[in-house]
């Protein structure tokens, strides 16, 4: 039990550290501070990277103990491990808490960075429009006639 209770506790700091990243990841996009959000962006793949090994470390934990006391490998919510296993519960139960208070934060800033990210696109794309936009209103020769100029965009191509 103790193994995963180490396990919870190596996962927490690693939420708390993605966390702690998406607080910084929302500055910098406040800041249009690029090259510093590619550097962060390639440290949250290693540790999103690092958050999956752990994961499965404590999947194969549980079946461990799902083994140890005779239960069934689908026994591997912590409510359900709590069941059979003594002494620990609080403490698993006090895990189970902190990660889901730490993700559900970690979710709220995913969307405002989501929510920037997209603020950003759609001024980018505002601004590559209006420099390549042609003219729609023609423009008319002093007879009358509508003068066929033709127009030169400031870019050609929408990327």
């Amino acid at each position: 039990m103790e193994k995963l209770l180490n396990i919870l506790d190596e996962e927490l700091n690693l939420y708390k550290t993605a966390l702690e990243l998406s607080n910084n990841k929302t500055v910098l996009l406040k800041e249009n501070k690029v090259k510093e959000l590619e550097s962060m962006t390639k440290e949250e793949e290693s540790l999103v990277a690092t958050i999956i090994e752990k994961e499965k470390e404590r999947i194969q934990e549980v079946k461990n103990i799902c083994k140890q006391y005779g239960k069934p490998e689908s026994s591997l919510k912590i409510e359900e491990l709590c069941e059979f296993i003594e002494g620990s519960k609080e403490e698993l139960l006090d895990y189970k808490k902190e990660i889901i208070k730490v993700l559900e934060e970690l979710k709220n800033v995913n969307k405002i960075n989501s929510s920037l990210i997209n603020s950003s696109l759609e001024y980018i794309n505002f601004t590559v429009n209006m420099l390549t936009e042609t003219s729609k209103n023609p423009v008319y020769q002093p007879g009358g006639f509508q003068e066929n100029k033709a127009q030169r965009n400031l870019f050609d191509i929408k990327l």
